[in-house]
């Protein structure tokens, strides 16, 4: 093969290489955030037992994060039931334990984890 023709060979070889790593996408891994102030407790006073727990967020920021939970704390409260959204994410939950709730709420690539402890009494 002539040497013109390794060289182009080369030179191809590396822009696709370029490219597909490029076009891979890049795996975020998730960030703890500050829940402890999403947090509320039985009596006045007490330990804060109950609220939003383990909160966690993929491809967004903290802030939004925390705005999802206090939605879905908010909306979970008042009604009872699991919503379906919330801060405009779905939210997808399913009962991890005695008066606990996990939840994961997306929006495209963006996903916010949590675990949700609800007072009963």
């Amino acid at each position: 093969m002539p040497t013109r023709a390794r060289l182009l060979l080369a030179a191809v070889m590396a822009a696709m290489a370029v490219a597909l790593t490029a076009v891979a996408p890049a795996s975020a891994a998730p960030t703890a955030c500050k829940s402890s102030d999403l947090r509320y407790s039985f009596n006045p006073g007490g330990p804060k037992t109950f609220g939003v727990f383990n909160l966690r967020q993929t491809a967004t920021t903290c802030k939004v994060a925390r705005y999802v939970a206090k939605e879905f704390g908010r909306k979970y409260e008042s009604t009872g039931k699991l919503p379906k959204r919330a801060g405009g994410f779905a939210i997808f939950g399913y009962t991890s334990g005695p008066q606990q709730v996990t939840i994961k709420a997306t929006a495209g690539r963006k996903v916010v984890r949590f675990r949700y402890v609800v007072a009963n009494g």
